[in-house]
């Protein structure tokens, strides 16, 4: 009896002891919220870098295949498209027509941008069933918006070229 007393005893505090080095690891190993909002504003810095890396890439171009004067239609090719660019010489779509050059951008150029300057290594925009990003053009930019986090967004103005990720509070 007492044998059998000094078993049970040793096996409840044992079984206590697997129960909580199990709820410990669960804890432990439930990926911490803050480091991957970290992680994920890391990725969209490096694909905001990535979409500037290849404006500058195709305004250059712009400059060296033509007289650097004015919008100038399928003027570089890029992947399987050839890329259009507006009065300032930088690149704003593939689907223009000699008319629509001088309007502003939308949502399908902003999104024509995206495939055709970062080609197979780009985070996915919606529709794609993995897509991480939605796009807008909204007053003549385009605006890549995060699904995670509606705070983060990658915004391309045409006009200037530039290239800013943005983090809203």
């Amino acid at each position: 009896m007492a044998m059998k007393l000094y078993f049970s005893r040793h096996l409840g505090w044992a079984l206590l002891l697997i129960i909580f080095c199990f709820i410990f690891f669960v804890i432990w190993s439930y990926p911490n919220q803050k480091a991957r909002k970290t992680q994920y504003a890391k990725m969209l810095g490096v694909s905001s870098n990535a979409l500037q890396q290849g404006i500058i890439y195709s305004h250059l171009k712009y400059h060296s295949l033509s007289d650097g004067t004015g919008a100038k239609l399928d003027l570089l090719k890029m992947g399987n498209s050839l890329v259009d660019f507006n009065q300032f010489g930088f690149p704003i779509g593939n689907s223009h027509t000699e008319d629509s050059l001088k309007l502003g951008i939308t949502t399908a150029h902003c999104r024509e941008l995206w495939d055709d300057l970062l080609q197979p290594m780009r985070p996915m925009i919606t529709p794609e069933p993995r897509a991480s990003l939605s796009v807008k053009a909204i007053q003549g930019k385009c605006v890549f918006t995060s699904l995670d986090y509606g705070n983060m967004a990658i915004e391309y103005k045409p006009a200037s070229g530039s290239v800013q990720l943005q983090v809203y509070d």
